[in-house]
């Protein structure tokens, strides 16, 4: 028995969103992947470990960014958890990260081949009757999930002296592009499981998308 399996028995965060069935040859695939697992368990554990104001922050800025990939069950999620933490914060981020969560992500690279994949896009900001409702701190950090969701080519290092000027601490900044990096990945894989379990789904019922009624989702 390798050090991994008896943790891996334990589904994960992002196996549990997924809704994939036990046994599917995608999980036994991505339990494959310890470290990858072990790394997304992690940060959710991280997460959870935040209390009282701390913690409804931390779930603002995850549930804000996670609509941003349009992951529906990480967002969804999350909000039930910023919902329990401060039901009326949780309102108000989903108002907000409803307007900001954009096709993306936009941005422009160097002179050179990439620059055909040059796009404008709008970067999000709290404004000012928002600002005095979130606090210059929540704002700040949201504003900044945002570039680094969807403008990661325009990062410069005014991004971190944004933050520095709404109180974030050095050690504060890093544990929050920690959490935006989290999100980051794991939104991908739980979409792709759930991608799979659908596929699944599809060929065991012998259906194919265009027969499947509005609405309609596996997971």
């Amino acid at each position: 028995m390798s050090r991994h399996e008896p943790w891996l028995h334990r589904p994960t965060l992002a196996e549990r969103l997924a809704s994939v069935p036990p046994g599917s040859p995608i999980l036994r695939a991505l339990r494959n992947r310890p470290e990858l697992l072990a790394g997304l368990e992690s940060g959710y554990q991280d997460l959870l470990r935040h209390s009282g104001a701390a913690r409804a922050e931390a779930l603002a800025i995850a549930a804000f960014t996670a609509h941003l990939h349009g992951e529906e069950a990480v967002s969804t999620h999350l909000h039930v958890l910023l919902q329990a933490a401060d039901s009326e914060l949780a309102l108000l981020i989903a108002e907000e990260a409803e307007n900001a969560a954009l096709p993306g992500p936009y941005g422009t690279w160097p002179p050179g081949p990439l620059s055909a994949e040059d796009l404008d896009g709008p970067a999000w900001r709290a404004d000012p009757p928002l600002r005095l409702r979130l606090g210059g701190r929540l704002s700040a950090a949201l504003e900044h999930a945002h570039l680094v969701t969807l403008h990661p080519r325009d990062i410069t290092p005014a991004a971190d002296e944004a933050l520095e000027r709404a109180d974030w601490l050095p050690a504060e900044t890093l544990d929050l592009n920690r959490l935006i990096a989290w999100i980051g990945a794991l939104s991908p894989v739980v979409s792709g499981l759930r991608a799979y379990a659908h596929a699944r789904h599809l060929q065991r019922t012998g259906t194919t998308a265009q027969d499947r009624p509005a609405g309609f989702a596996y997971g």
